[in-house]
């Protein structure tokens, strides 16, 4: 009688329950998406955005500059290396923080038209 109540958890998760979507710029891109958005099959260091699926929850992550804004690949600001021991030490210029889902489309629409107020509106609503 007490076997009808044990609890047992599922073991058959696949790897197919997580899918990552990484988006980049034009230049960088591997291909471009239904949604006419510049994206890349594997994650590396010319990802600016990226969506994790993991069972059923979406988390939405944007890469972020040394002074914690989000960052801008046009900029000359943004885009120059630091090579000061606190910059590639202490702060990595690979962080990425995670959004609301309006935010994150802010900035996709931001890279897609490298127009600065969806980048201005994307970091006002992320405040």
């Amino acid at each position: 009688m007490s076997e009808d109540y044990l609890f047992t958890p599922k073991k058959d998760r696949k790897s197919s329950d997580t899918t990552n979507k990484f988006f980049c710029l034009e230049q960088d891109c591997d291909f471009i998406d239904e949604n006419n958005l510049y994206r890349k099959n594997i994650d590396d260091n010319t990802v600016l955005a990226k969506t994790i699926n993991k069972d059923n929850h979406i988390i939405y992550q944007i890469k972020i500059s040394n002074n914690n804004e989000l960052f801008n690949p046009f900029s000359k600001l943004d885009r120059e290396k630091s090579y000061s021991f606190l910059d590639n030490v202490v702060r990595p210029s690979n962080k990425f923080i995670n959004t609301n889902q309006s935010v994150f489309n802010y900035y996709l629409k931001f890279l897609s038209t490298k127009n600065n107020a969806w980048l201005v509106k994307a970091e006002r609503e992320r405040l």
